[in-house]
């Protein structure tokens, strides 16, 4: 089950909305803050060399992984911050593993809309030996690409020499400035398995909520609950989620992986107090996981998206007066303008973009 990183799913749509490249890692500075936070960091599941004896037929084996979000709004500014940092530590079994990972496509910066995004990204390789080689992202390859007649930038990066029980590490870093235009703001939601195409050792999954942010968020299918955590070296506050010992996902053909496969899944929204108290939209309390949907909060939603003229309330009535006028069943007439507004976002949507 092959899945894209939340961060290049999130890249990849931004790129098509609107381009000016700035290559990866230009800030040197930051570059090399980023670098020392995921080399030099005090996380031992990092620090790991070896697997388990039941995984060494494998493919590869995710040592570690960790997937961390921050959300944030300085105090006045007309802006949001959303980064996201992913980091990985592999060691690759077979031939396949090799040839999968001795190329990587990483995106490269820009101005996207009213999103200003800075790319930074590091790759090495620990030999058997201990030995590690860093891959210098000055030999990456400028590929322009163009999606919807609109032109964007993508580098291509081999990794040479791999070879049988190597360990990549590597991490993808994306630090977005979002202007705003008002006060509300919904980042694009993040789905994350816990289980993937090898077997994770460990990972951790992590987010960061500041200033006027809602949570909603759940952990499905047995996935384990996040907690709130406090880093005493940044003074900083995170929700944590931390597992490990997860087999690999090998045959997809009948598995519906948000049904079965441990998932987790969240959504951040930025609003002010004004909008937060105006809009219904199940967002809680600012920062504070809200996991539970009472039925007056659907009521309140239904009542919104069917008369504010924003939720296509106009184009949502004439279609349900058109088609089920004589329908009475509350039920089956809920049922029947969910997926008329469903069918008229997703439209309208794709017509605009």
């Amino acid at each position: 089950m092959i899945k894209k990183s939340p961060l290049l799913v999130s890249l990849l749509f931004l790129t098509v909305a609107a381009f000016a490249s700035s290559g990866i890692n230009q800030n040197k500075k930051r570059a090399e803050e980023l670098k020392q936070m995921h080399w030099k960091g005090n996380d031992r599941n990092f620090a790991e060399r070896t697997i388990p004896d039941k995984w060494k037929n494998e493919s590869a084996v995710i040592i570690a992984k960790s997937n961390m979000h921050s959300y944030k709004k300085e105090i006045l500014a007309q802006y949001l911050n959303f980064d996201s940092y992913d980091h990985y530590r592999i060691m690759l079994l077979d031939n396949s593993a090799l040839e999968k990972y001795a190329q990587f496509t990483i995106p490269g910066s820009g101005m996207f809309g009213n999103v200003r995004v800075d790319m930074y990204a590091g790759f090495k390789i620990i030999k058997p030996d201990g030995r590690e080689i860093e891959i210098s992202l000055d030999d990456a390859v400028l590929q322009k690409q163009e999606v919807n007649n609109k032109g964007f930038e993508m580098y291509k990066l081999a990794i040479p020499n791999l070879q049988l029980g190597d360990i990549i590490d590597y991490y993808l870093c994306e630090e977005q400035n979002i202007s705003l235009a008002t006060k509300y703001y919904a980042f694009k939601p993040v789905i994350i398995e816990l289980n993937d195409d090898y077997p994770i050792m460990k990972q951790r999954i992590s987010f960061e909520i500041l200033r006027r942010c809602y949570i909603n968020l759940l952990s499905l299918n047995g996935a384990p609950e996040f907690m709130l955590t406090e880093n005493k070296e940044t003074e900083k506050s995170y929700y944590t989620l931390e597992d490990g010992d997860r087999e690999s996902i090998k045959d997809v053909r009948w598995l519906f992986p948000y049904r079965e496969v441990p998932t987790i899944k969240y959504k951040i929204v930025y609003a002010s107090n004004s909008v937060a108290e105006m809009i219904p939209g199940f967002i809680g309390q600012p920062g504070i996981i809200k996991s539970t949907v009472s039925t007056s909060e659907i009521k309140d939603l239904f009542s919104y998206i069917f008369t504010d003229p924003g939720y296509y309330a106009m184009k949502l009535r004439g279609e349900m007066n058109k088609k089920y006028k004589t329908l009475t069943d509350q039920n089956k007439l809920a049922r029947q303008a969910f997926y008329v507004a469903r069918n008229l976002f997703r439209t309208d949507y794709a017509e605009a973009a």
